[in-house]
């Protein structure tokens, strides 16, 4: 049985199973489609990758627990490789967010997602941009989750594509609304926010928007 980090066993728990198909996107090793597979949380899995260095790695370790038949490897960009629902599960981790909304965005406008089709996101930077697009783009954002895993603390985000655009107010990008998350996820957010008033305060030139926007991300944190 294949050991995986915090991180990706959060991941997998955020899909609700058993999934026909999960799609991983930036698969990197491999790890969290060989777990899935293992434990039923899929019956059968692609693993996709823009490099051919991570698909070599994740096909190494693929190969070693014996689910080439059942796991298979693509060379492509994003979500390009795949046809629209072809998985009714996707995960997309371990980048960044505007790389995350990039590749959504090129799928919605290659028509390549299906309305029905769920994801798990994990979004390493810029979680509120992320947010913003999900909520503006068609995805209905169903809970969250976030795990700390060597020193850093990771959000996890489950949403379904239904195409129907929603509004999301500035605050509730940066917090969340879908779900109460774990308290250590809400004092780092704290913890930012003070520290870039702190800088905003010390400056010569203070944007009010900005500050009054940290300043409502602690009220609605400590109101929780």
């Amino acid at each position: 049985m294949v050991e995986i980090s915090p991180r990706l066993s959060m991941m997998a728990s955020l899909v609700d199973g058993p999934a026909r198909c999960l799609g991983d996107v930036g698969t990197d090793h491999g790890y969290l489609p060989v777990f899935c597979v293992q434990q039923g949380v899929c019956n059968r899995a692609i693993a996709s990758d823009i490099n051919e260095g991570p698909l070599t790695r994740a096909e190494k370790n693929i190969r070693a627990y014996g689910l080439l038949d059942r796991i298979e490897l693509r060379l492509c960009s994003g979500l390009s490789g795949y046809q629209p629902g072809e998985c009714d599960w996707t995960s997309i981790c371990g980048m960044g967010g505007h790389l995350i909304c990039d590749i959504l965005q090129a799928a919605l406008d290659a028509k390549g997602i299906a309305v029905g089709q769920s994801f798990v996101i994990s979004p390493h930077t810029n979680e509120e941009q992320v947010r913003r697009f999900l909520c503006e783009n068609g995805f209905r954002v169903l809970r969250e989750a976030a795990c700390e895993d060597a020193g850093h603390i990771y959000l996890g985000i489950v949403c379904v594509y239904d195409g129907v655009s929603r509004e999301i107010s500035k605050v509730d990008a940066v917090v969340g609304c879908s779900t109460i998350l774990p308290p250590y996820y809400y004092d780092n957010l704290v913890r930012k926010a003070r520290k870039r008033l702190a800088g905003l305060a010390a400056g010569s030139r203070s944007d009010d928007l900005e500050v009054a926007l940290l300043q409502d991300v602690i009220r609605k944190v400590e109101s929780l």
